[in-house]
């Protein structure tokens, strides 16, 4: 994650860590997404989701 200390803090706060799983279930129009991360969804922005960096599984 490409953050600034505040913004990291907030998404730590939310679970969403470095080399933490998540899993994308559902894609905006506008650059946002929503996923799943140890079964809570949680809403992310289309600024935020364009510094999250997510290598898929195979």
């Amino acid at each position: 994650m490409d953050f600034e200390a505040r913004s990291r803090f907030r998404l730590n706060e939310l679970g969403l860590r470095v080399h933490e799983p998540i899993r994308v279930i559902q894609k905006a129009v506008f650059g946002g997404c929503v996923v799943v991360h140890s079964g809570e969804r949680i809403a992310v922005d289309g600024g935020t989701a364009r510094h999250i960096f997510v290598v898929p599984r195979t």
